[in-house]
């Protein structure tokens, strides 16, 4: 996770997940001390493999007072 516009380049490993063979995964990450407050949170699914595959959107910090 990271700033906003950042495309979640450089930002904080949160977790880890195995995508295997399900249609339709849910998983949840608990957003990091430094981006409480922050509005917008950038997020990022990159490959350990050694390959260059990577996801990256944003999402509403619905708990920012």
């Amino acid at each position: 996770m990271g700033l906003f516009g950042t495309r979640g380049i450089g930002g904080l490993v949160v977790g880890t997940i195995n995508s295997g063979t399900e249609s339709n995964p849910s998983y949840t990450f608990t957003i990091p001390a430094t981006l409480h407050g922050i509005p917008q949170i950038a997020i990022r699914l990159q490959s350990t493999t050694g390959s260059n595959y990577y996801a990256y959107n944003w999402f509403y910090n619905a708990t920012t007072p």
